[in-house]
């Protein structure tokens, strides 16, 4: 027989929210700021998951769309039953600081730096061990490296999984003149600024 009126009606609002919330998802990774802003009125939560683990806000960090960003570290948490955890991690371990690091995405290195639970994480291992610098590393990215090398206390030797620190990786994926920079600082008290 027929389900009661009110049973109904809660299929039919977790049926819109799950829709509201993929789209949010797949709108943070594509860049629309304006699709953002009107499903953050009706979605109840800012951090849905994809398959992967991702949110809209690491989606957004992972893409380069900082206007996205700012705009989910702005909402109010009181209306929504999660804030923006600024360090959460992916199944892949990954943070919004591995994935704009990884991406070369400086705008968003920047926000991230001013938000001190990122700066008091800024050591955080992915599932491969690696930090944000291993990962600005391998790809050779030199902005980022010398922005994460500002932070008082970055791990310029942690070493990954494979015994590899950020120096190792930057010279065995074809970055040698980084690598020697790299471990030039980390053998030095003063921390210098690379080329």
């Amino acid at each position: 027989m027929f389900k009661s009126v009110k049973e109904l009606i809660a299929r039919d609002i977790k049926n819109v929210e799950e829709a509201s919330h993929r789209q949010l998802l797949e709108d943070a990774r594509k860049g629309s700021h304006l699709g953002v802003k009107a499903l953050l009125k009706v979605c109840s939560d800012l951090s849905p998951e994809d398959d992967q683990g991702n949110t809209p806000f690491l989606l957004a960090c992972a893409n380069g769309h900082a206007k996205i960003m700012e705009t989910l570290l702005n909402c109010s948490s009181g209306k929504y039953s999660k804030a923006i955890d600024v360090c959460g991690q992916n199944r892949d371990g990954d943070t919004a600081l591995h994935l704009a690091a990884y991406s070369d995405h400086m705008n968003i290195i920047k926000i991230l730096l001013k938000q001190p639970a990122v700066l008091k994480d800024i050591n955080t291992v992915n599932k491969d061990g690696n930090t944000a610098l291993h990962l600005a590393a391998i790809q050779g990215h030199h902005h980022v490296i010398n922005a994460l090398l500002r932070v008082p206390n970055i791990n310029a030797t942690k070493v990954n999984k494979d015994y590899k620190t950020p120096a190792q990786l930057a010279k065995s994926n074809g970055h040698k003149s980084l690598a020697k920079d790299m471990k030039k600082f980390a053998s030095e008290d003063d921390k210098c600024i690379l080329m």
